[in-house]
């Protein structure tokens, strides 16, 4: 008869108790919220310098999922070659993982995940200028080759980017005419319908890139509002700031799928994720505090592109 281990884990203060075959068990994870998926962050990574930025855009990002709404503060940097559109807390996350695997920041064995861990000036200070929640996805634009990458961290091992590539959407933008005035600057108003959903955009001509966050593209301006007509969706711009600084490309191993295959495997693992990411049942989820496996588990899924 097989040996049965009892297993405490003692993660954020709190015990959790598994009677498990330790043969048979590939790793354990507690969950601190059920309604969103673990991110491995990144700590060996290798930071690239592709372009130079000439304009960080900050903006207010909310998303509803289910019946909630979440916020986020996204970072929009154009330069001459390239956009990136990115969760400045994700990649703070994986700045300090990296020092931290380097042995540059002591005291601390990964960024502070639980109590057993010392929190960074670095650490304390994410909350004030990025926001609290992490947002798991990356797009790129490769404004010579006419390229869009989305990329994103991967849900089942640290290291690794889950990523597609397409060709640069095109958008039929319909002027409205209405204008308004955004932060000092004077806005014209577009809609569009781009793979299922309605958009409304304020743009500012006087600031003159062509770019917005996520893949909103091809207007006179820097787009400075966005939202769908479900109320979905929404940025608002925050702050403008023109640097002169390089623009990083975090290089990672890739798993690269077809946009059609993102897509699906992004319902799924929504869906599923113990079918996902449970290792054939040898990888165990338990809810925070609970004294049971998570057995029952879905994510709330509202996708941006609905076809």
């Amino acid at each position: 008869m097989k040996s049965i281990l009892t297993i405490i884990l003692l993660l954020f203060g709190l015990p959790v108790f598994a009677q498990i075959d330790p043969g048979q068990i590939s790793g354990i994870t507690v969950l601190s919220d059920p309604s969103e998926l673990y991110i491995f962050f990144w700590d060996k990574a290798i930071r690239d310098t592709v372009d130079t930025a000439r304009v960080e855009v900050v903006y207010n990002f909310r998303c509803r999922q289910g019946e909630q709404c979440q916020d986020y503060v996204m970072m929009l940097e154009v330069g001459v070659r390239h956009t990136k559109y990115y969760s400045p807390r994700l990649q703070l996350t994986d700045d300090i993982a990296m020092k931290v695997a380097a042995g540059l920041i002591r005291g601390s064995s990964s960024p502070g995940r639980d109590n057993r861990e010392q929190y960074t000036a670095e650490e304390l200070a994410i909350d004030s200028m990025a926001g609290k929640k992490e947002f798991n996805s990356e797009i790129w634009v490769d404004l010579a080759n006419g390229v869009l990458t989305e990329r994103c961290h991967d849900y089942q091992h640290r290291n690794l980017s889950l990523e597609y590539s397409e060709h640069r959407p095109q958008w039929e933008w319909q002027l409205l005419p209405e204008s308004d005035s955004i932060a000092g600057y004077a806005c014209m108003t577009a809609k569009a319908v781009f793979r299922g959903r309605e958009w409304k955009v304020w743009f500012a001509p006087e600031l003159p890139f062509n770019a917005g966050p996520w893949k909103f593209l091809d207007l006179p301006g820097l787009l400075l509002r966005a939202e769908d007509s479900q109320g979905d969706y929404v940025w608002e711009f925050h702050q403008l700031s023109q640097p002169t600084r390089p623009l990083v490309f975090y290089r990672v191993k890739s798993r690269v799928l077809r946009r059609n295959e993102w897509r699906k495997y992004m319902q799924r693992l929504h869906d599923s994720p113990l079918a996902v990411l449970g290792d054939n049942g040898r990888h165990l989820f338990y809810t925070k505090g609970a004294r049971q496996l998570t057995n029952d588990w879905t994510i709330p899924y509202n996708p941006l592109e609905l076809e």
